[in-house]
């Protein structure tokens, strides 16, 4: 495991199930790590089969999927594989830190491609998705500058 670290760096659109500070173990290059007793097998399968079902242009594809077991912790290790995004996230190129400014015109195409990725998942996804947690870190940018929505982990149904 890399070393642990804190920050916004999510350019491979891990998303998860919710954790806080005090829950994180550590953390590779992009993500912070959650101790896996806090995840279930159900609700990992749940999230697969719900990203799996998934494709928009402006959602983060799922690529794969790993459930491991580990030989001396007895512990699964669950991971999610999702498109790396080499612009970061839009918080960054907000706030300056990844050194690349966006114009008003490239901002205005972010806006309105993350609005027709939360469009897709409220009206166009089957089952329709609620995304509960828009913010400026869980919207990404491709080599392209096309916002993909991210970060699923606090998504609620909306099955009739």
């Amino acid at each position: 495991m890399g070393e642990t670290r804190r920050g916004s760096d999510d350019r491979w659109g891990f998303g998860g199930i919710g954790s806080t500070e005090e829950e994180e173990v550590g953390a590779g290059s992009f993500r912070s790590m959650l101790p896996t007793s806090n995840l279930h097998r159900r609700q990992y399968s749940d999230q697969i089969e719900l990203l799996s079902r998934l494709h928009h242009c402006h959602v983060v594809p799922l690529l794969g999927y790993c459930l491991e077991y580990q030989y001396y912790t007895k512990q699964p290790e669950m991971l999610l594989v999702f498109e790396y995004m080499p612009n970061g996230n839009l918080r960054e190129c907000l706030d300056g830190v990844s050194e690349k400014c966006l114009d008003w015109g490239a901002r205005i195409a972010v806006a309105i491609g993350a609005a027709r990725g939360l469009e897709y998942l409220h009206e166009a996804a089957a089952p329709r998705i609620l995304h509960r947690d828009v913010k400026s870190t869980n919207i990404l940018l491709d080599e392209n500058w096309r916002a993909k929505i991210t970060d699923l982990g606090m998504a609620k149904s909306l099955v009739k």
